[in-house]
């Protein structure tokens, strides 16, 4: 009996993969046209109101960086005439999409091109909500307004960085991912009260340096995933292990009791909470990895 089911499997194994390989074969390949360029200025509409800007794309590079001469100074290259941007004025903000953003017509090539050259105004409270497919994103928030962030993700290659601080006060920092890979640099500039992340497998970097204004809330969930913390030398940290992983290890000098790690400091306090199941975590407290 034992045999006849791993013959069994083994057969419905060798028809499954029959059964894609026919089914890829009969996909089309997305077209590809033309390279085309679109350059667009959006202008502030109240800059005494918050600014809500939402991003939308799907598979290709999205890089936004602060100095924008508007709201959003956009650059945008593609050569898929289904992915055009369209730009929609919202209340006191913009929407930018990609329409059809998550839908495939064929199968996509390494010829494809899609890149999203953004600028934001550092002028101007900014609420900012990002979502975007299998991507590489690179975020340089120095110095925006941001009253609210989300960002939401597919497999992708991210880096996210606040290299001086937000002059608003941020409610709340949403980070959602798939398999993916992401770096958070300068946490504590970033002036949030509370941060979310949940993450798939992969591999993410959370370091806290910066100018820590007020004490805040991370929880960090993840499935299977190698994690790093950095936090840096004079910051009081209380890190708590709510999932079932336990291979975490720390470098520097850390007070463990039971499933908490405490680094000591001064002024405001820096909560992590962990909610992980499989891979595993380095606490390191000094300065910021290489």
């Amino acid at each position: 009996m034992k045999t006849k089911g791993l013959i069994l499997i083994s057969v419905i194994t060798v028809m499954m993969s029959m059964m894609a390989c026919r089914f890829n074969l009969g996909l089309p390949r997305m077209d590809i046209g033309e390279t085309i360029e679109e350059n667009v200025i959006l202008p502030v509409i109240d800059p005494t109101k918050p600014s809500p800007l939402h991003i939308r794309m799907g598979a290709g590079n999205l890089n936004l960086v602060p100095g924008a001469v508007g709201l959003v100074d956009a650059s945008i290259r593609y050569n898929v005439a289904g992915w055009q941007p369209v730009f929609d004025q919202v209340q006191n903000g913009y929407d930018i999409k990609q329409e059809d953003a998550f839908k495939l017509s064929g199968i996509p090539s390494d010829k494809i091109i899609n890149n999203w050259n953004l600028k934001a105004n550092s002028d101007v409270p900014l609420e900012v909500v990002i979502e975007a497919g299998a991507y590489k994103g690179s975020y340089d928030f120095s110095g925006l307004r941001l009253q609210n962030l989300k960002i939401t993700e597919g497999a992708s290659e991210s880096q996210i960085a606040f290299n001086s601080p937000n002059p608003e006060s941020m409610e709340k920092f949403t980070f959602r991912t798939g398999a993916s890979s992401v770096e958070f640099s300068g946490l504590a500039n970033a002036n949030f009260s509370q941060m979310s992340f949940l993450g798939g497998a992969g591999n993410y970097v959370f370091d806290f340096s910066g100018d820590l204004q007020k004490s805040v809330a991370v929880s960090i969930k993840s499935a299977v995933s190698a994690i790093k913390i950095v936090i840096p030398e004079g910051v009081t940290a209380q890190i708590e292990n709510y999932g079932q992983l336990k291979n975490i290890r720390s470098e520097g000098v850390w007070s463990v009791v039971d499933d908490t790690w405490t680094s000591s400091g001064s002024g405001p306090v820096l909560l992590i909470d962990l909610y992980l199941s499989l891979g595993s975590v380095t606490l390191i407290q000094g300065n910021a990895i290489d």
